[in-house]
Order: structure tokens, then sequence, then C-alpha cells
């Protein structure tokens, strides 16, 4: 199995989780009725609702201005403004050097 083949068989599974079996129920749940009635999980259309899903998604985390207000992103930087942030910064870093502190204990006579 290739890595492509490994993603789409967890996939799958993972989809079958949530999906209804021959009985109607879903077998992630048991036999909680909250999850088995509840309109957010239970649809007409799972393609649809999967779709509706995905795009809220999109939406909602795929937007680099959302991640950054939310604070996972320092900064957003525009694409043109990329190569000159970059060289400033490794230029700035150019200049350090690392400092190990010194040895508190040397080699034991013997």
């Amino acid at each position: 199995m290739n890595l492509f083949e490994v993603t789409q068989e967890i996939a799958n599974r993972l989809t079958r989780i949530f999906l209804r079996d021959e009985h109607g129920r879903r077998p992630v749940y048991g036999g909680a009725a909250k999850f088995q009635n509840d309109p957010h999980w239970a649809a007409a259309d799972p393609a649809a609702k999967r779709a509706e899903i995905i795009e809220n998604y999109q939406n909602l985390l795929y937007n680099p201005y959302i991640a950054a207000s939310r604070g996972f992103v320092d900064q957003v930087i525009a694409p043109r403004e990329t190569r000159p942030r970059l060289i400033e910064a490794f230029e700035a870093m150019s200049s350090k050097r690392e400092t190990l502190p010194a040895k508190k204990h040397g080699n034991i006579p013997v």
C-alpha cells in the first residue's frame, strides 16, 4: 500500500463511523439517542451535508486573517513582501552566536 491508499482507507473507515448501519444506528454513538436523532448529525442527504461542512470549514479556517485574529499566526505577510521579510530575518540571525554556559566541573583526577 502506498501513502495515498492508506489515506483513502483511513478516510473510508472514518466515514463509515458516522454512517448509519443496516439497523439505522450509528455504530460510533452506541445507544446515545441524542446523536442518533440530532439534525446536525443526521442528514437526509449526507453528501450535501458533507459539502456544507467542508465549505464552512474552508470559509472559517482557510483564511489567514481569521487565523491571525485567533492568535494562530503572528502576522499575515503579502506574497510580494515575503522575500524581503525573509532576507531581513536571516540577516538579523546571521550575526547571532549561540553561547554555551561554562563548564561547572572538569574531569576528576584519577
